[in-house]
């Protein structure tokens, strides 16, 4: 019967949408939003301590290094759960949802550990302060596998990269928030410098009152950081869902009726026999290794450009008081660019969908800023770190959105979260290569102990006029 034509006509576009299997719905920008939430509360929680490590190496008395593997931990974190979470992905017993429920329910947990260490500051609560960097880690490794699974399960092909762009923009300014705002909540007079707690005879009581203002300001930091994952748990839980009732697109609805048509019980043999035909695939692997060169190549920045600069700054017979501050707005340079460029980025592949000539043009670009970051650190240009970092940063996103999405449609076949798992360890596993290598590099050729004296005092006190005996760290 057609009584009603009228209202027939009007209905039309969503007939067709519902008879083509496809739809979308607003609700994927609130998820979207969420998810950069999540992004920018994990990457703070890591990046903080390189930029700051004279403060939390007195707080918690070990030497230097063991800050440095603060940051290393996250990545070691990654790698231990990666292959449980690609297991957990193809045996579908923990869809979307539940994930994203468990990286937020972790990152909770992250900030208590790291609260509890920070408000404490004993050394026998470093242990814990690292327990909590490796639930971070786990955290991490849930979110970063999720870009271009959620952009394809929740957005249409016009709009997959900005979806990829919206996660990967809550990663850099979570970085942003990191190098920024540890070195500039804590106290600074007179010496414009964050340094570790020292008392000496003359200068006891100013000491301690600098202590006691940094201690307050790093745990409120931390507390209201809780509160904010906290709350944002409570919206994941109340409102995430694993995907929308229609796919967004007709690549989605095949992919979906495959699935479904498909299944199968899975088993030990045949996740191994999968993984095995993943990691035959050389495009894969190819891209796997390219976008973990690209997202953790500059890992040694994060653990140690505050004893480079210090270092930099020393041979140029220059004050080291600054270092601290200097290393963060260098590392804040590399996280604007990446917002910059996780927009830009978003746009390009929504527009031209050339998803290899975007990656081969910000990898290219990658690399001449790398080159340009040895020339700045053996020739001692501290320009050369802030301009070569911006570039750096903003090709970075250019070249990781692509790679995103080309590692997810190089395995069509496969479940995406299953994919980017073992794409996630991967780039995890080159993370804490590229630190120690570098680390080890830059402790031979430039003698950064020289500057720290093997992290037993603080640079104020190697570069002014009182006598180092005088000084030692509180307990």
């Amino acid at each position: 019967m057609t009584d009603h034509p009228t209202s027939c006509e009007e209905n039309a576009p969503i007939l067709e949408s519902v008879s083509s299997g496809t739809k979308t719905f607003r609700r994927r920008w609130a998820l979207l939003l969420m998810l950069a939430v999540l992004q920018t509360i994990n990457s703070f929680n890591f990046s903080g301590f390189g930029q700051a490590s004279s403060v939390y190496q007195a707080y918690f008395h070990v030497p230097y290094p063991a800050i440095d593997w603060l940051t290393l931990s996250s990545f070691a974190g990654v790698c231990l759960f990666s292959p449980l979470l690609a297991w957990l992905s193809y045996a579908d017993i923990t869809r979307l949802r539940k994930l994203i429920i468990t990286a937020a329910t972790l990152m909770c947990f992250a900030y208590l550990c790291t609260v509890i260490s920070v408000a404490v500051e004993k050394h026998f609560v470093f242990p814990v302060m690292v327990f909590g960097q490796l639930c971070n880690g786990i955290t991490a490794s849930i979110l970063v596998s999720t870009p271009a699974v959620f952009a394809d399960i929740w957005f249409p092909d016009h709009e997959i990269g900005t979806a990829i762009g919206g996660n990967l923009f809550g990663i850099s300014a979570g970085l942003l928030l990191g190098f920024l705002l540890p070195v500039n909540i804590l106290a600074t007079p007179p010496f414009g410098s964050i340094r570790p707690v020292i008392y000496s005879k003359n200068h006891s009581n100013t000491s301690a009152a600098w202590y006691e203002e940094d201690h307050f300001s790093l745990t409120v930091m931390y507390a209201v950081f809780l509160v904010i994952s906290m709350s944002t748990l409570v919206l994941v839980v109340t409102f995430f869902v694993d995907e929308p009732l229609l796919p967004p697109s007709q690549a989605q609805l095949v992919k979906r009726q495959n699935e479904r048509s498909k299944k199968e019980d899975p088993t030990i043999t045949t996740f191994f026999k999968q993984t095995t035909m993943l990691f035959n695939d050389r495009i894969f692997v190819l891209s796997a290794l390219v976008l973990g060169v690209v997202f953790h190549i500059n890992s040694l920045e994060f653990t140690m450009l505050n004893e480079i600069i210090a270092n930099i700054l020393n041979r140029n017979n220059q004050a080291t008081e600054y270092s601290n501050h200097t290393s963060g707005y260098i590392m804040s340079l590399f996280s604007v660019g990446g917002l910059f460029g996780s927009f830009v980025a978003g746009k390009i592949m929504d527009n031209y969908k050339r998803y290899e000539v975007q990656a081969r043009i910000g990898i290219f670009v990658v690399l001449f800023s790398n080159f340009g970051l040895l020339f700045a650190l053996f020739f001692r240009y501290i320009i050369g770190f802030y301009i070569c970092n911006a570039i750096f940063g903003f090709s970075a996103r250019i070249s990781m959105t692509a790679l995103f999405e080309i590692l997810t449609l190089q395995a069509y076949s496969m479940k995406e979260s299953f994919v980017s798992a073992w794409g996630t360890c991967i780039q995890a596993g080159l993370g804490i290569i590229f630190a120690e290598l570098g680390r080890y590099s830059i402790l031979c050729c430039y003698n950064v102990e020289d500057v720290y004296n093997k992290g037993v005092y603080d640079l104020y006190a190697l570069t002014s006029d009182v006598n180092r005996d005088e000084f030692a760290f509180a307990s």
